[in-house]
């Protein structure tokens, strides 16, 4: 669907699995694809939900291409544990920020 472009349907569906399920679904699509589908999330608390339950390649992979007012705005929702976490993992230049 996401080679297809059926943004529409996508989105429907995104909305409704639960956030384990989509990080499943990220493990197997290439970073661009990721990339569509996470901005396919409209809500940033399900976002946040998602990064704590991608694996730390996946993640680490995605959060290095994010920009970083919207990484922080992110993890703003997620548990603190996950975020002190993630950001003892963070390149230099995003964690010293």
């Amino acid at each position: 669907m996401l080679r297809r472009d059926a943004t529409t349907h996508l989105v429907k569906i995104v909305d409704k699995t639960h956030v384990a399920d989509l990080a499943e679904v990220f493990r197997s699509l290439s970073l661009s694809h990721q990339r569509k589908l996470f901005d396919m999330i409209s809500d940033t608390e399900q976002k946040g939900l998602l990064f704590s339950e991608l694996d730390e390649d996946t993640l680490m992979g995605f959060v290095e291409e994010m920009e970083l007012d919207d990484l922080v705005e992110i993890l703003d929702h997620m548990p603190t544990d996950d975020v002190a976490d993630l950001i003892g993992r963070l390149p230099e230049d995003k964690s010293a920020s």
